[in-house]
């Protein structure tokens, strides 16, 4: 669980709500009954979200335009689908029909900026660029994309135009960093140098600005110059230390303007993954594919992006390739757990993840990891095993994981695998290191419950969780349930009304207050309540046991 660069949260959620409200989808036009046979596999394999439908689909809409070549919006889901499928010679065709005006939507306009940056036509990147200015959306990279431009033409200052971003831009956070691509791209490199070293410290490390700057001083010859800002403090940084020493060449700095957008798309792609703008991440990370297809730092940026996506094939094929790269080997392999997951390859992706944890005893993340995954195919004395480790790894150095957290999870595995008084210990422990954390104190007072142990305890543990986190409905049903075992029917009635209301859909819930209703003598209303409840149920014994209750009620 590698740790984000740090961005200020206001700055990223800005840039995300920005693009958010940009006009990505535009509604039907007048024709658009015109051309629903073309569009309607289109809408099919998006309801579907099938990657290989969807694959299928992408040739549909591209007849449709064909038969429809004036069609604007026709045109911009074609480059968007294109695009998304990674088929950039598509995306390429149907452009040629669009307006370069105004009139565009921001991601379609980026589109095409990365397109004139790609053959070299700054001056009609600049052009486009101007269009960007006048859009929602995509504004803020404006600043950076004449910036950038100013470096593939004549006269041009790159420097000036990062100077110039304001500082209330949202993405002014980003402004250092390409300064100091810009400076050593420029020959600056004193200067240059001087602002890696800064963001090393205060921006989560940047390994690519890293590398980067370190492939500039091994083209100038300064080998131990390189070695010094490869301080293997990160894995990528490690692995670039190892290439300098062995005497093999790092990627090609950044220099060009395609090579910096590159880095620009890419660094902005992974700050949107975190705010769930994933069809911009994706977007984004293709465009900086195609700028610099030989950066695997830009590389990878696209891989997190498709799976982001959901797009788990290509993705999962992506990592794979990536693995042997050195430089994101590990950041790739580590991604690749998830993806492998989502597939439903749970033995391939628990494999990968004891791989993983192996290699790195100290590091909790990758115990802790290995022990979710365990935990989530059912493997809880495996998974117990690996939050031990965990804990060991956390308590030997400083790890970035919460010490609480491993011990409430290894109280859970414990508690699951029938350990049940290591897990108790377990999350008594963890409840004592974080004792207002509502998780350990409900889950200690719901096994309290299950187990009939100690009843007059769990009600209070699972009211001081309440109190932490009233609007938790599993909060308020576990309250709802203590206080039905601790003899007051009328307030567990109360909490499990309100609960209900809110999750109607929660098939335990329904038969808790069924339970309760039974227990006051209101038998309507507790069959009401468990007919609910089987409308919802999935697991057999709670089928069995709810047509039970309907047919006879509550045993005495």
């Amino acid at each position: 669980m590698e740790a984000p660069i740090t961005r200020t949260c206001s700055t990223i959620t800005l840039i995300a709500a920005l693009l958010a409200t940009a006009p990505a989808y535009a509604k039907p036009g007048a024709n658009a009954s015109a051309r629903v046979h073309h569009v309607s596999p289109y809408v099919f394999v998006r309801m579907t979200g099938d990657e290989e439908a969807d694959a299928k689909a992408l040739p549909k809409l591209a007849e449709g335009l064909k038969a429809t070549p004036g069609d604007q919006k026709l045109a911009q889901r074609v480059v968007r689908e294109a695009v998304i499928q990674g088929d950039f010679a598509l995306a390429a065709r149907a452009a040629k029909g669009l307006s370069l005006g105004q009139d565009q939507p921001s991601d379609i306009l980026i589109f095409l900026l990365a397109q004139r940056v790609k053959a070299g036509d700054y001056r009609g990147a600049g052009g486009i660029t101007e269009s960007i200015d006048a859009t929602d959306g995509f504004r803020f990279l404006v600043p950076f994309a004449r910036a950038w431009l100013a470096m593939g033409v004549k006269g041009g200052d790159i420097i000036a135009e990062l100077n110039a971003v304001p500082r209330q831009s949202p993405a002014y956070g980003y402004v250092n960093e390409h300064r100091a691509y810009a400076l050593l791209a420029t020959g600056k490199t004193a200067d240059g140098l001087t602002m890696v070293r800064a963001l090393a410290l205060t921006a989560g490390g940047l390994p690519a600005l890293r590398v980067s700057a370190a492939s500039t001083l091994l083209k100038a010859g300064n080998k131990d110059g390189a070695l010094a800002l490869l301080q293997p403090d990160q894995p990528a940084l490690a692995a670039a230390a190892d290439l300098v020493k062995s005497g093999k060449p790092l990627p090609a700095p950044v220099r060009t303007t395609a090579q910096g957008l590159a880095q620009m798309f890419a660094r902005l792609s992974g700050d949107l993954i975190d705010e769930k703008a994933v069809r911009y991440a994706l977007l984004l990370a293709r465009l900086g594919r195609q700028l610099d297809g030989a950066n695997p730092f830009v590389a990878l940026a696209e891989a997190k992006a498709l799976a982001a996506f959901e797009r788990y094939k290509e993705a999962d094929g992506s990592f794979e390739r990536l693995a042997s790269d050195p430089l994101v080997a590990a950041a790739a392999r580590d991604a690749r757990v998830d993806v492998l997951e989502k597939l439903g390859r749970k033995d391939d992706a628990a494999a990968l993840a004891a791989s993983l944890a192996s290699d790195a005893p100290s590091d909790a993340s990758a115990q802790a990891r290995l022990g979710d995954l365990l935990g989530r195919n059912g493997k809880f004395t495996e998974a117990a095993n690996a939050y031990s480790a965990a804990l060991k790894a956390a308590n030997a150095g400083d790890s970035g994981v919460e010490i609480w957290l491993l011990h409430y999870l290894l109280g859970i595995a414990h508690e699951r695998s029938g350990n049940w008084q290591q897990g108790e210990t377990a999350l008594r422990q963890a409840i004592a290191l974080a004792p207002n954390q509502p998780s350990p104190l409900n889950h200690l007072g719901y096994t309290l419950l299950e187990r009939k142990e100690k009843l007059p305890e769990a009600l209070k543990l699972i009211k001081q969780a309440s109190a932490l986190s009233p609007d938790d409905v599993s909060i308020r049903d576990s309250l709802g349930w203590a206080l039905y075992l601790n003899g007051d029917l009328e307030s567990a009635a109360d909490a499990l009304e309100e609960a209900v209301a809110e999750s109607p859909g929660e098939p335990a819930l329904q038969e808790h207050l069924g339970d309760v209703y039974w227990s006051l003598g209101r038998k309507i209303d507790a069959r009401y309540a468990w007919n609910a409840a089987a409308v919802w149920a999935t697991e057999t014994d709670q089928t069995k046991r709810l047509a039970d209750k309907i047919d006879i009620g509550l045993p005495r």
